[in-house]
């Protein structure tokens, strides 16, 4: 799919423009708080399709289909557990997708034909004025090509997507940063298909004050080429294009012998967390915050900001290491025996999206 031109709007009209296109059945990049979306009218057969089209996304995929309210959600899903109305009141508007019984009310393909559809209230006030106005629930998935880094931006967006869709909606950086948790439901114990801002923690918290005492269980990867019941399964994605590999703060000096050959003018691009790092190369390091929640805001950008072709390798460490037993940490320079389920909070979200980016990362059951 080729477009003779892709168009960044911004300010009045924009929303009123985007509403009209998406009504005719095409493809809008569209900002919400969490990454910027993709969307398509989710009851439009031939949208939908555009949408895995331009992503190159595959099928067993699903989309998140975005909604104004919890009384839309509720239009275009079946029975919800107790446990799902007592996170949407918590939670929404926000970054929660819940996966539930699809009513059938949309486009098969949303749903990678399974019974279920994942759905969510976004907070962002272009994206609720464009759904407002389009009076449609929108499949929106990440505004870029399947597999890549979420864009916070509009211009990661037209950088990926340039001259496959007609038009950007600029509604400013995202203020979170990173995709919404996707938490689903077995009776009344919440599932959780992909971390996000709204931590374990936050859900199993919100539900003990409700009175339901069910531990989130979580799910960290799918069978390989069945339909996925959540976004966020598959084994490599959020990746840069330049190889990127993970690595323990305490293990810098024990760094392997292919990580300290830089070719000639080439760079490392290193991402590191709290305070900068003396690495035993020349690198252009980039230091999020100590703090996670504020840098899961700044992770993808920093990955876009290293992401070109100057530099020949991306380093980035993997936060939390203090959640983890200490002859762990120390003896690999490169995590790939680190297990998720050893991590909580905020480090097992941003380990989950590193891990991805830096595929392969083990498969831990649940």
């Amino acid at each position: 799919m080729v477009i003779d031109r892709t168009q960044i709007s911004s300010g009045p009209g924009a929303a009123a423009d985007a509403a009209q296109r998406l009504l005719r059945g095409q493809v809008v990049a569209v900002p919400t708080e969490t990454v910027y979306g993709l969307a398509a009218d989710a009851t439009n057969t031939d949208g939908v399709a555009a949408i895995f089209a331009v992503k190159g996304r595959p099928a067993t995929n699903p989309l998140i289909t975005h909604v104004l309210s919890m009384a839309d959600a509720r239009l275009i899903t079946g029975a919800w557990p107790k446990s799902a109305e007592i996170l949407a009141a918590a939670f929404w508007p926000g970054p929660l997708t819940m996966v539930l019984p699809s009513a059938g009310k949309v486009a098969p393909a949303v749903s990678a034909g399974l019974s279920t559809i994942g759905v969510r209230v976004p907070a962002h006030p272009v994206m609720r004025e464009i759904l407002a106005q389009a009076k449609i629930p929108l499949a929106a998935p990440s505004a870029n090509r399947s597999g890549h880094i979420s864009p916070t931006t509009a211009q990661h967006v037209f950088a990926d997507l340039d001259g496959r869709i007609g038009l950007i909606v600029d509604g400013g950086p995202s203020a979170i940063g990173i995709e919404s948790t996707v938490v689903g439901f077995r009776d009344e114990q919440p599932i959780i298909y992909r971390p996000g801002i709204i931590t374990t923690e936050d859900i199993d918290q919100a539900l003990r004050r409700a009175g339901i005492n069910n531990l989130p269980a979580t799910i960290f990867s799918a069978t390989d080429g069945a339909a996925m019941p959540s976004p966020g399964l598959l084994s490599r994605h959020y990746a840069p294009g330049r190889p990127t590999y993970l690595f323990f703060r305490a293990a810098i000096n024990r760094f392997p012998p292919q990580w300290m050959q830089v070719p000639e003018g080439k760079r490392r691009g290193v991402i590191c967390f709290g305070t900068p790092t003396d690495m035993p190369f020349e690198a252009d390091i980039i230091t999020l915050p100590e703090d996670l929640y504020h840098a899961a805001g700044r992770l993808y950008s920093a990955m876009h900001q290293l992401d070109r072709p100057m530099i020949d390798m991306i380093l980035i460490e993997l936060p939390g290491s203090d959640q983890l037993p200490a002859l762990v940490v120390n003896a690999h320079a490169e995590p790939k025996d680190c297990h998720l389920a050893a991590l909580s909070g905020m480090a097992r979200v941003l380990a989950d999206r590193l891990g991805r980016a830096a595929s392969p990362w083990p498969r831990v059951p649940s």
